[in-house]
């Protein structure tokens, strides 16, 4: 009888003790890193073993970053759970793999409500666009996707993943919202948009390798730089790109400029931050967030 209750008593010494160590490794960390938003769009920051080689989520590799000695898994929680979270929240998995063994961990994904935007575009081909237009969409869909979904070991050493915004600017906290355009349901906002003159320079806010600079049709002028790690940035509707692909760029290196191409309303910047393949919200690594 006493046996059991003192391993009882020990179980739960342990797990209190992880508890705290993870707490005091991030709380340690917040300088360093973006802020935790367990929600869909979000991101969520795991402590892992200092022997972790892997991290998966949905099948796919997860940025791993090391500050102080310690590692954390930085996840991109999909925008699209928010459809499928028909509670208050849900569980996602991660599976770790260290040089010992392969661990299960679960980690919450809570519910929140985007707002909704309605959008008045004059160029009726950017809402309906016929058949030829509409390919190639498709076809920019397939390219973007294919590289959000890339994954290389980009010798990238980040001292901080807390950033500048790519240009001045009034920047909107539209990321998440539903897009009604010209009265047509459209995708959820996948970005922050960033109003400002046209002509404004665009910079690199890390050291990275440009695998996109291409004129799409939605996006109009468009860059994607890989930083390493499943760590991509994406900057759409440039009037001009400064930048070649498998160019690599330091640190606020000018990119390109502002502009009004593909499917706008006027003159702004349309910033993404991608991990593990999704789309995650900007603010969370601004080091001015936004309220």
């Amino acid at each position: 009888m006493h046996t059991t209750i003192l391993k009882f008593l020990s179980k739960i010494f342990v797990i209190n003790i992880i508890i705290i160590i993870t707490t005091i490794s991030y709380a340690e960390n917040l300088t360093k890193l973006p802020r935790q938003k367990l929600v869909p769009g979000g991101i969520a920051i795991i402590s892992l073993p200092s022997d972790t080689v892997k991290v998966t989520y949905n099948t796919n590799p997860v940025f791993i970053t090391k500050f102080k000695n310690k590692k954390y898994a930085i996840i991109g929680i999909p925008l699209d759970l928010e459809d499928k979270i028909n509670k208050k929240s849900i569980y996602e998995k991660i599976i770790i793999k260290t040089n010992h063994k392969t661990i299960n961990k679960l980690f919450k994904v809570n519910q929140t409500n985007y707002p909704t935007s309605r959008i008045t575009i004059k160029n009726n081909q950017m809402v309906k666009p016929n058949n030829t237009n509409l390919q190639r969409i498709l076809n920019d869909q397939k390219l973007i996707k294919s590289n959000y979904n890339s994954y290389t070991n980009f010798n990238n050493n980040f001292s901080s993943l807390l950033i500048e915004q790519p240009t001045k600017g009034i920047a909107s906290s539209s990321f998440g919202s539903r897009r009604i355009i010209n009265n047509i349901k459209k995708n959820p906002h996948k970005g922050m948009d960033i109003a400002t003159a046209k002509g404004s320079p665009i910079y690199s806010p890390l050291l990275g390798k440009v695998i996109l600079a291409k004129n799409l049709f939605l996006p109009g002028n468009t860059v994607i730089i890989d930083h390493g790690k499943g760590l991509k940035t994406l900057y759409a509707h440039l009037d001009k790109i400064n930048v070649k692909p498998n160019q690599t760029i330091n640190k606020n290196y000018k990119i390109g400029t502002v502009g009004n191409t593909g499917r706008v309303t006027g003159p702004h910047l349309h910033w993404s931050i991608i991990l593990n393949g999704e789309a995650v919200n900007p603010n969370l690594f601004l080091k001015k967030q936004k309220s």
